[in-house]
């Protein structure tokens, strides 16, 4: 079979775009021809990676490089769409001129099956798809969410297509109730989830995981509400939230008001997601609806122990309560903390729900929902009087030229896949050969800072990254500290080389002091029993005062009146841990973790005084200092809010 998919966008990130490349790469494998058509394309290369054996198609160019379009191209995409219908969600990226693309690739498309995957685009497949192709639209979000003109303008136009597949069994059925007349054509297909290659979780560790798009209806809110009432009784866990999205803002500044800066980090998109999944052992999704819930059969696949709201529609289908996962009451912060209380406190129970989860997630492969959609589409053919060949499946393509990394410890690395020929670490100015075998330890040569691995060709392409043994601080200081990461799609290190460590557990600024309490680790630090901060751009100028340290740990009280005293707007001043001897100083900085570049990641909280912000951060190199901001009035009454 020819099979083409009309997709919104494929070079952006998302669910409907990682289950249709799934999907596509199953189908492909079961010997089928696809075609993948995007409205738009957004970059010039896409998140995900695409299947080689597929075509792909953009309709309209919109990358900020884009060559510019011709004259009448230009008024067309003025114009607004009279085509794709008004009521869709994303109408307004739509105009005239992606009616004409649309409406022209359609007509000239010779595929055998085509499928759409949102209302919009399959009011138009419905409308101006060839008559011999079968036409199957694609439901990946849920009927109640369009409203009452959406639904009427589907209603008429799926009436000219085969087949409308939703990704949730109770979706189906609301739209035979509100579709009686094609109610024989709907059918409930899942999304596809790949199985991850890497080694599930091992469920002992301290983390909480959530993954999604940063937008209201994921509620995030809630989930950090929950967070902070567990906080006084599991002080040890920590929170991590992946994803962007307009919510960014207001979600990190209800981390601040929660205090909850040294517990919660927002990580920004990760790809691929496995490899974080895995660091954790409870795996947290709280929104207030779901048409699939992709992230929770990922979590699954992981190994994580899954804690849902039960939200309509695919939390309750994909989990059974107590089995292979927990679900809440909607938007209620204390029931969600109750549930993630239980599997926190009850190891065994994390384990028990983690097994049965990844049981639950086997039969969402590619290959069994592959398998369900080439038997919809020969069963749709057959009823048109079309015979379909035999598929002759056929070899995946070999895997990308990508290098596999794993964290041994915080000083060995084992690679898996390099590339052929000569590897070297590469830090701009110096190429250092990569000393031979699988498992790296031997770093003498790499000073601090970020080497990427490299050939004559250039950076080696990073694959999974899996750090998870990081995410446990160590009990004795590393010889170095080497954390991999992906640096612009390529695999590189970050080395720290320290004889000693002060890391700061907990960083709190109120009006009266900046107070920061840590770690030592390392060469005997009992002697540091002083702090300076040191004023960055003007060298003549530092603060100091007297630490309380033992041997393991410290404690930093710097006077805000005196901070504010020696600060002029724009300072930046660098924290260290000293001795009595000058020379003797180590820089309190959050190096033993995972987590290579925290700037932006890691952020504790702000606090404004007067016309003065002070802004603790961490650098690019990961050490803790503070910047001295001027604020607007506005700015400045928002003091006791943040």
């Amino acid at each position: 079979m020819k099979i083409s998919f009309l997709m919104h966008s494929l070079y952006n990130v998302g669910g409907t775009i990682r289950t249709t490349l799934s999907t596509a790469t199953a189908l492909a494998d079961l010997g089928h021809e696809i075609a993948l058509v995007t409205v738009f394309r957004r970059r010039t290369e896409p998140i995900f990676r695409i299947d080689p054996r597929f075509t792909v198609t953009s309709l309209v160019d919109v990358r900020k490089d884009a060559p510019p379009p011709a004259p009448g191209d230009a008024k067309l995409a003025a114009r607004p769409a009279r085509l794709f219908p008004k009521t869709e969600g994303r109408y307004r990226q739509y105009s005239r001129l992606t009616d004409r693309r649309i409406v022209e690739w359609l007509r000239g498309c010779d595929a055998d099956v085509i499928v759409g995957t949102r209302p919009g685009l399959n009011v138009m497949l419905a409308r101006y798809g060839p008559r011999d192709a079968v036409k199957v639209a694609q439901e990946h979000l849920f009927l109640s969410k369009h409203g009452g003109r959406l639904t009427r303008r589907l209603y008429r136009a799926y009436r000219r297509v085969d087949a409308v597949t939703t990704v949730s069994a109770t979706d189906a059925d609301d739209y035979r109730r509100r579709m009686p007349r094609i109610a024989d054509r709907i059918d409930h297909i899942p999304n596809s989830v790949p199985a991850s290659p890497l080694p599930p979780a091992t469920g002992d560790s301290r983390l909480v995981v959530a993954a999604g798009r940063l937008e209201t209806v994921k509620r995030y809110d809630v989930l950090l509400r929950a967070f902070a009432l567990l906080l006084p009784r599991f002080p040890e866990w920590r929170l991590r939230i992946y994803g962007h999205g307009r919510d960014t803002g207001r979600l990190r500044s209800l981390v601040d008001a929660l205090g909850l800066n040294d517990s919660v980090m927002l990580m920004g998109s990760r790809h691929p997601i496995d490899a974080e999944w895995v660091k954790g052992s409870i795996a947290a999704v709280t929104s207030d609806m779901e048409s699939f819930g992709l992230t929770i059969v990922e979590a699954m696949d992981c190994g994580l122990a899954v804690v849902s709201t039960a939200c309509p529609y695919g939390p309750p289908e994909l989990i059974d309560h107590g089995v292979d996962g927990l679900l809440t009451p909607i938007g209620d912060p204390a029931a969600f903390a109750d549930a993630l209380a239980r599997v926190m406190a009850d190891e065994s129970l994390r384990r028990s729900i983690a097994e049965a989860g990844r049981a639950k997630a086997a039969g969402f492969t590619p290959e069994a929902v592959g398998a369900r959609y080439e038997e919809l589409f020969t069963r749709l053919l057959a009823a048109r009087g079309r015979a379909v060949r035999p598929a002759t499946p056929t070899a995946a393509p070999p895997p990308p030229a990508e290098t596999d990394c794993r964290s041994v410890s915080f000083s060995a690395l084992e690679l898996t896949g390099p590339p052929a020929g000569e590897l070297f670490w590469d830090d701009g100015t110096r190429r250092v050969p990569v000393k031979t075998g699988r498992v790296l330890t031997d770093w003498t040569d790499l000073t601090d800072g970020v080497w990427r691995l490299s050939v004559d060709s250039g950076p080696v392409p990073a694959g999974r990254i899996d750090t998870r043994a990081l995410t446990t601080p160590p009990e004795v200081a590393p010889p170095v500290v080497v954390v991999p990461f992906a640096d612009e799609g390529g695999l590189a290190v970050r080395v720290w080389r320290r004889e000693g460590f002060a890391e700061p557990e907990t960083v709190a600024v109120t009006s009266e002091t900046l107070t920061v309490t840590g770690r030592l680790l390392g060469t005997p630090l009992d002697g540091l029993t002083g702090w300076t901060l040191a004023n960055r751009r003007r060298e003549d100028v530092a603060l100091s005062g007297r630490a309380d340290a033992t041997a393991d740990r410290f404690e930093v009280g710097v006077p805000v009146v005196d901070l504010l005293a020696e600060s002029v707007p724009g300072d930046l001043w660098d924290l260290w841990l000293t001795g009595p001897d000058p020379s003797r100083r180590v820089r309190v900085s959050r190096i033993l973790d995972d987590v290579a570049r925290r700037k932006g990641v890691d952020r504790p909280r702000h606090l404004t005084i007067g016309d003065r912000r002070i802004e603790p951060y961490f650098t690019v190199d990961n050490d803790l200092a503070v910047r001295i901001r001027e604020t607007t009035p506005d700015q400045s009454g928002l003091s006791m809010l943040k």
